[in-house]
């Protein structure tokens, strides 16, 4: 790799790194929640996170997008006068749109508490979480700033500030007896005191700020709110795609289900977290490599990444798909069981979830971001029409065949758009392998289970340890996994720990 490729890879490391911190963050605070509120509380406080999340599509308009592309560009210029102005443009159309939403909100937020969320408690706990959309403008406004700045420490240290002030914001308040409202709280002040901290560090990187005159263009404004305008248009699609099950959930259901869902939908994400190494160095090699006109490089590397990603997913597959009971129960309570099949379902889909996030890359790395754009937009009307037709019926596991459509759908497109461009060398044969080899390896666990009377844990161990036993056999004997595949690892320094490279070169044939 060129020494380019290598500060991409190190850059995105460090945000990896941190977006592990967040997601870890993240669901320790929804452990928390899970244990210290009722489930239609839980459900609730999400089902008001997900009907505000739209507004922060509206808050930024595409336009924090905008600064993190031109500030370089004025940067080296030395343009500083545009920098300020295109701040200050960007700033003042900001506060201007959500202090409008904002007041609507408020004005309206016991109507809607009782029409949609069916219960005058969403009200004040609406007016909170509207209240750290708006306030966070600020604190996302420096966060896009320090991206175009180039300051990616100041960047990765930014969300895992705010979760580790929400989580520990909220167990301090859930303790003093505030319950859903102390939760809420939390997220406003994390805001507010991360935007007055970040906004001290902004004055040290570019202490002239106040100095400089600069006044707001027409010229300037066009440009920057029109490389802005599809971005916001697509995070419209964005959003429908992420929340329109919660949504839809909380319109035709009961708040209790839309927590049952919050359970099974971040569980099986945890599943995209194996996938994200080959995302971090394929994005700069494919880049490179398609700027080098070296496609066969990038035809056969994307074909392996999809092989080995869906190596690693398997497994983690087999245990939730296998023992979802055991891993709600043990992590949320028994009051959430109902969300073992959902998660099962949803299990699914973040495999072709995870596979097409590769494809989606490679778009972006070869130029084509509009071709990824037009499938978002397809996939948000599936995953739209599929829940509007299945969740009145079927709830939350109509939700998760949905969700399970949509990701199916994003994979075929994805895959279909890109072969237009590269000729991507799929091993097919060697995935069904896989296929096959889980296939025998779920139904060996469950018969298993089946011959088994004792207790979960020692029962847990039994089976997966059979199971896994027979699924590593499999993968050596059939000669899915070979010696080159640990050669790709080596070759291009994916972080995977060196003992377990050596043991695989031991273990598997050429």
């Amino acid at each position: 790799m060129t020494d380019y490729t290598k500060i991409a890879v190190k850059s995105s490391s460090l945000i990896l790194l941190a977006s592990f911190y967040v997601m870890l963050m993240g669901y320790i605070l929804r452990i928390f929640l899970s244990r210290s509120l009722t489930v239609e509380e839980f459900g609730l406080f999400y089902a008001v996170v997900a009907f505000v999340a739209v507004f922060n599509s509206f808050r930024e308009l595409g336009l924090n997008s905008s600064l993190v592309k031109h500030l370089p560009e004025f940067l080296v210029k030395k343009d500083y006068t545009k920098i300020k102005s295109s701040i200050l443009f960007v700033s003042l159309t900001q506060i201007v749109t959500l202090s409008v939403i904002t007041i609507v909100i408020f004005s309206l937020s016991d109507t809607i508490a009782i029409a949609f969320f069916k219960t005058s408690e969403a009200s004040l706990v609406l007016k909170l979480i509207m209240l750290s959309i708006s306030l966070g403008m600020f604190y996302a406004l420096f966060q896009s700033i320090f991206q175009g700045f180039q300051k990616m420490k100041y960047v990765a240290s930014m969300e895992p500030f705010r979760i580790t002030f929400v989580t520990v914001g909220s167990v301090l308040f859930i303790t003093l007896g505030l319950g859903i409202i102390g939760v809420a709280l939390s997220y406003v002040l994390a805001v507010v005191i991360g935007s007055f901290i970040f906004f001290y560090l902004f004055t040290r990187i570019f202490p002239k700020f106040f100095e400089i005159r600069s006044f707001i263009s027409k010229k300037l404004s066009k440009k920057l709110a029109l490389f802005g305008a599809p971005i916001f248009i697509g995070g419209i699609a964005l959003y429908i795609t992420e929340y329109a099950s919660t949504i839809i959930l909380t319109a035709f259901r009961s708040l209790e289900e839309v927590g049952f869902y919050q359970i099974a939908l971040p569980t099986s994400q945890l599943l995209l977290v194996f996938t994200s190494p080959f995302i971090i160095v394929l994005f700069p090699m494919v880049s490179e490599l398609y700027a080098r006109k070296k496609r066969n490089y990038i035809e056969n590397g994307i074909g392996f990444s999809i092989l080995l990603s869906f190596s690693f997913l398997i497994p983690f597959l087999i245990i939730i798909f296998t023992s979802p009971e055991i891993i709600i129960g043990f992590l949320f309570s028994n009051n959430y069981l109902p969300a073992a099949l959902p998660l099962q379902i949803l299990s699914i889909g973040m495999v072709f979830y995870a596979l097409y996030t590769i494809f989606q890359v490679c778009l972006n790395g070869i130029g084509k971001s509009f071709i990824n754009m037009k499938i978002i937009f397809i996939i948000a009307a599936i995953n739209l029409v599929s829940n509007l037709l299945l969740i009145p019926v079927y709830g939350i596991v109509g939700a998760a065949i949905a969700s399970l459509a949509t990701y199916i759908a994003a994979f075929v497109l994805a895959f279909g758009f890109l072969r237009k461009y590269l000729k991507i060398n799929i091993q097919w044969i060697r995935m069904v392998k896989i296929f096959i080899g889980s296939i025998i390896t779920i139904l060996l666990i469950f018969y298993i289970k089946g011959m088994l009377v004792m207790d979960i844990w020692p029962e847990l161990a039994i089976t997966l340890s059979a199971g896994f036993g027979f699924y590593i056999s499999y993968l050596i004997i059939s000669k899915t996994v070979t010696k080159s595949d640990v050669y790709f690892f080596e070759r291009f320094g994916l972080p995977v720990p060196k003992n377990i490279l050596r043991l695989a070169t031991k273990l598997l044939r050429e």
